[in-house]
């Protein structure tokens, strides 16, 4: 993380907090909260990273994983999008609607660590649990960084 935000060790400040949400037999899923100030900036980015493994086969999951990039990104940019955690849901709304879904696809298939598609570090990042599907999705500053969304296969 220290390479891909370009952070100087000796001057800038991360917060992260780790919370296991599920741990089972067959998979655990970490998510990390928190935030990063560079020395020189006014204020601090918000982080949130997550992290699936698959504990009978020692693999990371994501997004890919569990549902279609293309069909989320789809459903993001959907006045039926549930936004679960944003500074303002209104303007977050009116963001995604501004976006193509091809745009959104670029960032969301290489959403999560286990991505095969890029060697830069995730934009969006995702994780399952009990069937809904949660999605970190990056947005601009003044929006908060990022905003959740989740998504309720059963419904749709």
């Amino acid at each position: 993380m220290v390479d891909a935000h370009e952070l100087d060790p000796e001057k800038d400040n991360v917060t992260i907090a780790c919370d296991i949400i599920s741990l089972d037999r067959s998979k655990a899923v970490f998510v990390f909260d928190g935030s990063m100030k560079a020395d020189d900036a006014a204020y601090p980015t918000g982080l949130f990273y997550t992290l699936t493994v698959d504990l009978s086969k020692g693999a990371i999951e994501g997004l890919s994983d569990y549902a279609d990039p293309y069909t989320m990104a789809g459903y993001i940019i959907s006045e039926d999008c549930i936004i679960t955690k944003a500074a303002d849901e209104n303007a977050a709304k009116e963001y995604f609607a501004s976006l193509e879904v091809k745009e959104l696809w670029e960032t969301l298939k290489n959403c999560d660590f286990n991505s095969q598609t890029s060697d830069a570090f995730p934009q969006a990042f995702s994780y399952e649990i009990q069937g809904v599907i949660y999605i970190a999705v990056p947005v601009p500053h003044a929006l908060g960084d990022y905003v959740i969304v989740e998504f309720h296969p059963e419904t749709k």
